[in-house]
């Protein structure tokens, strides 16, 4: 493989819960050599993963709790876009939609 695919974990959460270690664990255990690790997240849950993220994951501090919120929307499709991202990973049935 000569170009690392772009993988971004997306969570809306704002508590550190059981999906939130899972994601965490994703993140902490991909290969870096044939994976570049993202993550959209709300600013409070990005503060409460902290150190335990690793240093190299970019990061988007966003929160989408409904399809209303276009400005947000129209965010995280610009950071999409400017990263690029291969893969985009939802946690939650709600993000998922």
């Amino acid at each position: 493989m000569s170009q690392r695919l772009a993988v971004c974990m997306f969570d809306n959460e704002t508590v550190r819960g059981g999906a939130e270690e899972h994601l965490l664990c994703l993140l902490q255990g991909l290969d870096r050599a044939r994976f570049r690790p993202l993550l959209a997240a709300p600013p409070a849950l990005l503060e409460l993963l902290g150190r335990d993220l690793p240093p190299d994951v970019t990061r988007l501090p966003i929160e989408l709790h409904s399809h209303r919120q276009l400005g947000r929307m129209w965010s995280l499709a610009r950071f999409l876009r400017r990263e690029p991202v291969d893969v985009l990973h939802s946690h939650g049935f709600r993000l998922s939609l």
